[in-house]
């Protein structure tokens, strides 16, 4: 009986090991970001391989019309962006035409402040059209984006690749 003993006690272990489950910090923070709300109609999660959108208010009456080759073509450009290990916000409010719904401006209420993330941002905004069910309703919402960047290449390999571009 003692002789079992150890054997049970690493058999428990090893149970207790796998049944343990490892959640990536990044995965578990953008999935945090997207359930969150603070009054924004959509939320945006970009990265040079996820592109993910969830709608928080007005569900009802309006919704983003889906756009699978333009998520793509974001995805593509966040790549030239991931030379550093970064994850901005910003926040963006929007007013469509009443009679069509389409975009009419984008302005920033808050700045990812930099430059090369808040272009994309506002390229991505402008893609966008929308449905609505029972007439053009909100006219004015907020959408906020949580871009993260990944570091993937070596330094060497970064400079590289901008010699290249030169």
């Amino acid at each position: 009986m003692k002789k079992a003993l150890p054997g049970v006690m690493l058999f428990l272990l090893l149970l207790l090991f796998a049944s343990c489950k490892t959640v990536d910090p990044l995965v578990k923070a953008n999935s945090d970001f997207l359930s969150n709300s603070s009054g924004e109609t959509f939320r945006v999660v970009m990265m040079s391989d996820r592109y993910l959108v969830e709608q928080k208010a007005y569900s009802s009456n309006m919704s983003r019309q889906e756009d699978p080759s333009g998520d793509d073509y974001f995805m593509e450009r966040m790549k030239r962006l991931d030379v550093v290990n970064e994850t901005r916000e910003g926040l963006i409010k929007v007013w469509v035409y009443p009679d069509s719904g389409r975009l009419m401006k984008v302005r920033f209420l808050e700045s990812t402040y930099i430059q090369e993330i808040d272009k994309l941002i506002i390229d991505d905004i402008q893609r966008w059209t929308f449905n609505y069910n029972r007439g053009i309703h909100p006219l004015v919402f907020t959408v906020r984006y949580r871009v993260v960047l990944r570091k993937m290449l070596s330094d060497a390999e970064i400079l590289d690749e901008l010699e290249k571009q030169q």
